[in-house]
């Protein structure tokens, strides 16, 4: 697990890669900060549901292969497929609207080019409990009060993975025990856990997904992988935690990062902030300087701390 960790950041960076446009100007990827594996740009997405479309354009650099490029205007050709409804920097951002395929064009200060984007009606959502990269196993607990990000995955009645974030067909048995929160990523969906028992989820086409609720008083410790195990890092480096309750009985509790306090003691020798893209309850650790830092996380009376020594590079 330790290892896997370690490997996190730099398979996120490999998995970056774009599609060249039509007119092989400007370069579109869906948004990275979604997954630390994105969908390819050619997945369709689902009717209903919106996506995030980065902009980028070639460098001819050997160091850097690519740089953002500002989107200035953007509009699809068939708006009865989809629109465009933002643009922001380097990103613009679709919504669905029923199946088909429509042309979008992008203009950006760097030039302009012309990609398609298709949309198929989603008749499965796979809802999973959630994890780092895969489902926790055995599933974890839901803490009272905190919001945890499960796993989606789309299908079509082809059997085709399709994209996008928004409200999803899911309902909750007994009304009150979770809700589904709109989800704004590609890949998960925010559950709220509402009162303590059991909770059934029935999403789209899907089997039901049972979700246990524990109260906060049942969740006695805090617990955070990655460092402890690893507690020397060189500056530059970077380091995966992932945060997880614990009952009396040693059962895996999730939902807690939204409720907890996470700090470095020190951000100039070292920093930890949310890395959400990597699943539920993670952060990344920076090594920054030379020098000793304390990662920690408070809920309550729980804490959790570890010790690192940054060393230079």
């Amino acid at each position: 697990m330790t290892r896997l960790l370690m490997l996190l950041p730099f398979l996120a960076l490999a998995c970056d890669a774009t599609v060249a446009g039509k007119n092989d100007v400007l370069r579109f990827r869906y948004d990275a900060d979604d997954n630390v594996l994105p969908s390819a740009f050619n997945t369709p997405i689902g009717a209903g549901l919106a996506a995030r479309v980065e902009v980028f354009v070639d460098t001819g650099s050997s160091t850097s292969n690519t740089v953002e490029a500002p989107v200035l205007d953007a509009s699809s050709s068939d708006a009865a497929v989809a629109t465009v409804v933002a643009t922001a920097g380097n990103t613009l951002t679709l919504l669905a609207h029923a199946p088909g395929t429509s042309e979008v064009r992008v203009q950006t200060t760097r030039g302009d080019d012309v990609f398609d984007v298709r949309v198929v009606a989603v008749t499965k959502i796979d809802l999973q409990h959630p994890g780092v990269l895969v489902s926790d196993n055995p599933p974890s607990k839901g803490i009272v009060g905190g919001t945890a990000r499960f796993i989606v995955a789309l299908k079509s009645a082809a059997g085709e993975s399709a994209v996008g974030f928004g409200q999803l067909d899911v309902t909750v048995a007994p009304t009150g025990a979770c809700q589904l929160l709109d989800s704004e990523d590609i890949g998960f969906a925010p559950v709220r856990f509402g009162v303590a028992g059991t909770a059934t989820l029935t999403s789209l086409g899907d089997e039901p997904l049972t979700v246990d609720i524990v109260a906060d008083a049942d969740v006695t410790e805090l617990d955070m992988v990655g460092p402890g195990a690893v507690n020397e890092l060189v500056a530059g480096r970077e380091l995966a935690a992932i945060l997880r309750g614990v009952t009396a009985t040693g059962e895996k509790v999730v939902g807690v990062a939204s409720l907890a306090t996470v700090a470095s003691s020190d951000p100039t020798v070292c920093t930890i902030t949310p890395n959400e893209k990597l699943g539920e309850g993670a952060y990344l650790i920076v090594a920054k300087a030379a020098g000793s830092c304390r990662v920690s996380a408070t809920l309550g009376a729980r804490a959790v701390q570890h010790d690192i020594t940054v060393k230079a590079k």
